[in-house]
């Protein structure tokens, strides 16, 4: 295979890629046909490329500075197929993580359906390293992803409480005019005691 047929060999490679521009929102199927098609053609530029090595080093070479140019083209051609396979496969796993942060550990079967087997052995070997890192630093990292004031309220201390300890054990001394964010549903009833008043 010499330049003729170059931009042929990409094409496969370059189609996955086009497949996933398309589909900015959602992660397509996984393309087996044109993924195995890119693996036969890198199998066969490797291959190609030893022998035309071997011609190379050979003295029965006819023209070696022909070959050698033959060598690096091809060289370029799996390089670049390569690559577009492994920002292809880069991409979904991105989308994947993503989707776990924002739907959780369980993904719904039409997603399923689109991933190959690799992508769902590394989605849940990923849940289990993130269970395993909450379990070990005894943290929901899922907890809380809304912006703060969407779960806290600012509140400003009318008088002197004391010490006030949260659900999740923070805990903070409440004096007279002192502004804090806190959860709603802990100060709804020093709210209703005057005790505190919300900060519009």
């Amino acid at each position: 295979m010499a330049l003729k047929g170059a931009e042929a060999c990409c094409d496969n490679a370059r189609q996955l890629l086009i497949d996933l521009q398309r589909n900015p929102d959602f992660i397509p199927p996984y393309n087996d046909e044109r993924m195995r098609k890119c693996v036969e053609t890198i199998n066969d530029l490797y291959r190609r490329n030893a022998e035309t090595f071997q011609m190379i080093q050979s003295d029965s070479c006819p023209n070696p500075d022909e070959t050698a140019a033959i060598l690096q083209v091809q060289n370029e051609i799996l390089k670049r197929i390569k690559q577009c396979v492994l920002v292809y496969h880069r991409d979904r796993l991105e989308r994947l993580r993503k989707l776990r942060w924002t739907i959780g550990g369980v993904l719904p079967v039409e997603i399923k359906a689109n991933l190959s087997e690799a992508e769902l052995d590394w989605f849940n070997e990923y849940n289990r390293n993130l269970a395993e890192y909450q379990n070990q630093m005894n943290v929901d990292l899922m907890r809380g992803m809304e912006p703060p004031k969407a779960l806290l309220r600012q509140v400003r201390v009318l008088e002197d409480y004391g010490e006030f300890e949260t659900a999740d054990g923070k805990a903070m001394i409440l004096k007279k005019g002192s502004i804090h964010y806190l959860p709603i549903t802990e100060i709804e009833v020093l709210i209703q005691q005057h005790i505190l008043e919300e900060v519009a």
